[in-house]
């Protein structure tokens, strides 16, 4: 579209500024996701931010840095070119969150498939979120395709619908009054109905899946994660809910206790150790407790590769230490939690 969807104007102001003011009374907080080259950004400058630290991923590198930032709240993620999106449809989400499982989220009206920005995102869903990344892949609609998401229909099947072209641009402009008033009864262009305009909602405002380039993103959470009335106030930690690598929330032998320590080792510390993939099947479990005087992760990989017939050598592994990519000589900590991430295929 050559122009910045963020600043494009509906409602009488910047798509941003709306999408900020909209999610506002649902959640505790709200942050908008920038790039480092954006946080002076005169559009996104006001707002509270919450920077990108990996590069040229896309939206879910917004949501990466949320949930790194906050790792025990659930995001409402929001992209910022949703201009018919109303308040029905963000109520039916947040009314319908299933907090046991990954997402929550909408099912396109168009293509039936996930739509990833306009969703809430479990604390669970970071570590799989990490090695979906982790595997060479960048597209949050996939993510939510291949994990365990509770899929709703939209109320209104034009509220996600996206403005991508300058005649899309001219058509949503002419659809939507530029007089209206947040708070305001309006007529929602889509369907015809009387609703009250600019309801607020926790929000992660990015691009468009898809698009090449992104926008803004709001994130509205906190240490109370999403507030409405009749959802909890805050959301299951990554910490008490155990998932595989396939997000269906169960515990599979959690938090069996083991130990991989050796003779002379530093001072033995507990380690949560994650594995994903041939690991999991490898190890028989997807997590565990390990007691260990490993004092890198490579130190402990190779502990358990004593321990269960590992077939993958480090150097064809990522790994991830309290869900942040790390490096295999960094030391670790009694209470860390370890990932071992190995190559998926697949897009």
């Amino acid at each position: 579209m050559q122009r910045d969807k963020a600043a494009l104007v509906y409602h009488g102001r910047s798509q941003l500024e709306w999408a900020v003011s909209f999610i506002q009374p649902h959640v505790e907080r709200v942050f908008v996701s920038v790039r480092p080259d954006q946080t002076n950004d005169p559009v996104r400058a006001r707002f509270e931010q919450i920077v990108d630290t990996e590069a040229n991923l896309g939206p879910i590198a917004g949501i990466m840095a949320a949930q790194a930032k906050f790792p025990q709240v659930a995001w409402l993620v929001l992209a910022c070119d949703l201009p018919f999106l109303d308040e029905g449809t963000l109520t039916t989400l947040i009314a319908a969150r299933d907090s046991h499982r990954l997402a929550t989220a909408f099912r396109s009206s168009h293509d039936v498939l996930p739509e990833p920005l306009c969703a809430i995102y479990e604390p669970a869903s970071r570590e799989a979120i990490l090695a979906h990344v982790a595997s060479g892949k960048n597209c949050p609609r996939k993510f939510l395709i291949n994990s365990d998401v509770k899929l709703l229909d939209e109320p209104n099947p034009h509220a996600l619908d996206n403005v991508n072209t300058p005649d899309e641009y001219g058509s949503a402009v002419a659809a939507l009054s530029p007089t209206e008033i947040p708070g305001a009864p309006n007529v929602d262009a889509a369907t015809g109905a009387v609703h009250v305009g600019a309801a607020p909602g926790t929000v992660h405002v990015g691009a468009a899946a898809g698009a090449a380039n992104k926008g803004a993103t709001v994130h509205g959470a906190s240490a109370a994660a999403v507030r409405h009335s009749g959802v909890g106030a805050r959301a299951p930690s990554p910490g008490n809910t155990n998932t595989s690598a396939g997000g269906n929330g169960k515990r599979a032998n959690s938090e069996a206790a083991a130990t991989a320590s050796t003779p002379g080792a530093a001072a033995d510390k507990r380690i949560k150790v994650q594995y994903y993939a041939i690991l999991r099947e490898q190890a028989g479990r997807s997590d565990e407790s390990v007691l260990t005087g490993a004092s890198t992760p490579r130190d402990l990989y190779n502990e358990l590769k004593s321990r269960y017939p590992f077939s993958l050598a480090p150097e064809m592994l990522r790994v991830a230490v309290n869900a942040e990519f790390g490096e295999w000589s960094q030391r670790l900590a009694d209470g860390d939690s370890v990932v071992f991430i190995p190559p998926v295929a697949g897009g």
